[in-house]
């Protein structure tokens, strides 16, 4: 499963002073005509309204999550953000986050289940910023039980947190499900910044006493490459020493001019 984020323009609507094109066409006889089927069809329209809202009035009092965010992806939005300004603060120039994207891959989610993951990155474009030592211009945030924040820089540095947090692996599905969580948190660390991935390869097999998975996906327009993660567990569902490799070959591309 692939995450996509992407932002969607806000549909304009039209003045309300437009005309409408019955009115703007038609006769006086054409508009009350109009204007007294309009009024036949309004009982029904407000019936059906009134049905659909205590439909919803329902659904809200018997399901309360419904109504309500996940408290944990609130409160870890929250931890990152006053950890960002405070670490922003220090910068040498005043300077924000070009985006600040959760990472909501449902692997990642069942893998960490307790942490949140966001991608965040800084323009680099005309001239790359200088930042803080805890950021770089593209990195992962991580965010423990919604408490602490742990950066996450480079490939470096996931490669670190991969082989510190896995342990006591067990079945190949869930090794499976492990390389497309670390697969995506490496996507977000890619030097080629950025870009939506797409569907990734991924396969597990067992060798000489090990388990190993591998798992790529490339980089879809404009962004350029592809990022590979291999994972080796020891049969005991340990990561092996030096068993976490990440090869990054994506490259910034020109913006698309479709």
């Amino acid at each position: 499963m692939r995450s996509k984020l992407s932002h969607t323009p806000t549909e304009q609507l039209g003045s309300t002073d437009q005309v409408h094109p019955i009115i703007a066409k038609g006769t006086m006889a054409d508009l009350l005509g109009w204007h007294q089927a309009a009024s036949l069809a309004l009982f029904p329209t407000r019936l059906t309204r009134l049905a659909l809202t205590l439909v919803a009035v329902v659904i809200l009092m018997s399901s309360p999550k419904i109504a309500t965010a996940d408290s944990l992806d609130e409160k870890s939005y929250q931890t990152l953000s006053s950890w960002l300004d405070a670490v922003l603060e220090r910068a040498p120039i005043k300077i924000r986050p070009q985006r600040v994207v959760p990472l909501a891959d449902d692997k990642i989610l069942s893998v960490f289940p307790d942490d949140r993951f966001y991608a965040v990155s800084f323009a680099t474009w005309p001239i790359a910023p200088r930042l803080p030592s805890e950021l770089s211009h593209q990195m992962v945030a991580r965010v423990a039980h919604g408490e602490s924040v742990q950066p996450i820089r480079d490939k470096g540095a996931l490669i670190e947190f991969l082989t510190q947090a896995l342990a006591g692996v067990r079945g190949e599905d869930r090794v499976r499900a492990i390389a497309l969580a670390s697969l995506r948190l490496a996507e977000a660390v890619a030097k080629g910044g950025s870009h939506t991935f797409d569907n990734p390869d991924v396969s597990v097999a067992r060798q000489e006493g090990r388990i190993v998975a591998t798992a790529r996906a490339s980089a879809e327009e404009p962004g350029r490459g592809e990022v590979t993660i291999q994972m080796q567990f020891g049969l005991d569902g340990t990561i092996l020493p030096d068993g976490v490799n990440i090869e990054d070959r994506t490259s910034r591309g020109l913006p698309s001019r479709s």
